[in-house]
């Protein structure tokens, strides 16, 4: 990892002082990742996301394209939250299974697209700004990849907030996620070009607040360009082998060869494809 990714790993983000001991960044470690996905396993589980007996938290191949990393909100050191950022690459985006139109507009309009998702936060640390602060994380580093549009699908129940809070737009129709049990879905996706402008204006003459200090502190030409992220590979070589060996990652096809060519791993033979 490069000096200046080890940086963005220890940012602390602007408003994260609401809550003693609180910090968002990059799953750094091996043990920060496994913890991470266990945290959301064990959530989506809870809300009937994921079957009860779910007990190997599942890794989705474009976790492992270059550019793509986990964050975490950490308190007091114990991992509370935590949220994917996936960058588009050969093997696309997890939404395309569901979304795939819409995100392919998304491409049309935009020269980099990337998904936001896997959300989980503890429900006893839940409205106190958590998830507000992993999503400002995941903006970050959207502007570190040179993302010029996020993409995401939520509950239908979520998109006033999503809209409200961080100028999401709905991009098109509810429809039942497979990888879910079938829960309600909506594509929504946010113009990162215009994004820092837009909320500017949407805030005038309101009252600060955390997620506005950190648009009002990103200033546009600030692209964190140096830090190299689009080559960022958040898994070692020993992971990707661990994971495809106990099936916590399936690659088959295309996904198989995007991945050959960034790991050098023993377990890709072990991979059906």
């Amino acid at each position: 990892m490069t000096a200046q990714l080890s940086q963005f790993v220890t940012l602390t983000l602007p408003g994260s002082g609401m809550l003693p001991g609180l910090s968002v960044g990059l799953a750094h470690s091996r043990s920060d990742r496994q913890h991470a996905l266990e945290l959301r396993r064990d959530v989506y589980r809870h809300k009937g996301l994921l079957l009860e007996n779910t007990l190997r938290p599942q890794v989705l191949p474009q976790a492992c394209a270059p550019g793509s990393a986990i964050f975490v909100a950490k308190e007091y050191g114990t991992i509370v939250g935590t949220i994917s950022f996936y960058l588009d690459s050969a093997i696309g985006l997890p939404m395309d299974e569901v979304h795939g139109e819409e995100v392919d507009e998304m491409r049309g309009r935009f020269a980099s697209v990337a998904e936001v998702g896997g959300l989980a936060v503890l429900e006893d640390r839940r409205g106190v700004g958590i998830t507000m602060m992993l999503y400002l994380a995941t903006f970050r580093w959207a502007l570190a990849t040179d993302a010029k549009c996020i993409v995401a699908c939520v509950n239908p129940s979520s998109r006033r907030a999503y809209r409200k809070l961080l100028l999401f737009e709905v991009l098109g129709e509810c429809k039942r996620h497979p990888r879910f049990l079938d829960a309600p879905s909506i594509p929504i996706g946010v113009d990162l070009t215009t994004h820092l402008e837009r909320y500017r204006e949407t805030r005038s003459g309101k009252p600060d607040s955390h997620s506005h200090k950190f648009f009002r502190d990103t200033q546009p030409a600030q692209t964190y360009a140096n830090l190299g992220a689009v080559q960022y590979l958040q898994w070692s070589d020993d992971e990707v082998s661990e994971m495809i060996k106990t099936r916590q990652l399936t690659l088959v096809g295309d996904d198989r060869l995007h991945i050959e060519r960034h790991y050098s791993t023993n377990g890709m033979a072990r991979s059906p494809g």
